[in-house]
């Protein structure tokens, strides 16, 4: 993710201190939002450089009000205000990230606020509550993927792979009971899918039990079964999540390769990444002679 050319370094220095500061809490929320001043504004530059630190970026999410929570997730996937919109997200989406607990009571917004989870990968307790105890983590843990996620099987996944004309975000989940997916090590159980289609590459974002679930044979069946258009599988731990999320990366044309590497190695640089695919097993420098 590139920051804003037309915003200058000593400003974006000024503020990720303040990021810093309030993340070590050296100075309390209000203090915090006194000196961001953010207002409406689109964009929140320094977040890039505070991503390159998982645990930076995670003790400053810890500290934030569901707002400004929000407003981060909106940076680390690209997305501008105006591209949420377009994914079903109409009226002031300004005033929507703007949360009053009282929403709560009403279904439909409750509802929404899942959608947009699953649209900004955010887990959706922490689009509901500011600061949610264990227990209600534990609790909300992947519901909005149990309520909004189509059952289908990890084959069908294929078909539902185009080039959009705008970025697309949908949700799947696939179940064991699906005998034909064969992936035994990958389905213990049910396994949710964020599928993100992108117009030069696609992704998608697999949630298992637990890493120890996929091994190289289960990697290898999941790049067959999409006739090699994934050139990289990756994992890592997510914002805000304790579990990892697999990560398959691919394109709609052999051509394109360009932007879905650029994400790849994004993820491995700033995301602590473990990269599963493709293995350059060097025997020379493993097994010496």
């Amino acid at each position: 993710m590139q920051p804003d050319k037309m915003k200058n370094k000593p400003t974006i220095r000024h503020e990720y201190n303040t990021d810093l500061l309030f993340a070590e809490r050296k100075i309390n929320y209000n203090k915090f939002v006194e000196i961001r001043n953010d207002g409406e504004h689109e964009k929140w530059d320094e977040i890039s450089y505070v991503a390159q630190s998982p645990f930076f970026l995670h003790s400053l999410l810890m500290n934030l009000k569901v707002e400004h929570k929000l407003r981060v997730f909106k940076e680390l996937n690209e997305f501008s205000f105006e591209d949420i919109k377009k994914l079903g997200f109409g009226g002031s989406i300004h005033s929507f990230f703007k949360f009053d607990p009282e929403q709560i009571r009403d279904r439909s917004l409750t509802e929404k606020r899942a959608r947009l989870a699953i649209v900004l990968d955010i887990p959706v307790v922490f689009t509901l509550k500011d600061y949610p105890t264990t227990e209600e983590r534990f609790s909300y843990n992947f519901i909005e993927y149990r309520e909004f996620s189509e059952t289908i099987s990890f084959y069908d996944l294929k078909n539902r792979i185009k080039r959009p004309r705008e970025r697309a975000i949908s949700t799947y989940r696939f179940e064991k009971s699906f005998k034909k997916d064969e992936l035994y090590n990958l389905l213990t159980e049910t396994v949710f899918c964020r599928l993100d289609l992108r117009k030069s590459f696609f992704v998608i974002e697999l949630h298992p039990r637990s890493v120890l679930d996929i091994d190289l044979s289960a990697v290898r069946k999941m790049i067959e079964i999409f006739d090699h258009q994934v050139i990289r599988v990756i994992a890592y731990i997510p914002p805000l999540r304790d579990s990892y999320k697999v990560c398959l990366i691919g394109t709609y044309i052999k051509e394109q390769q360009s932007e879905a590497n650029n994400y790849a190695e994004e993820i491995l640089l700033k995301k602590e990444g473990v990269q599963l695919a493709p293995v350059n097993f060097n025997l020379d420098l493993i097994i010496p002679n």
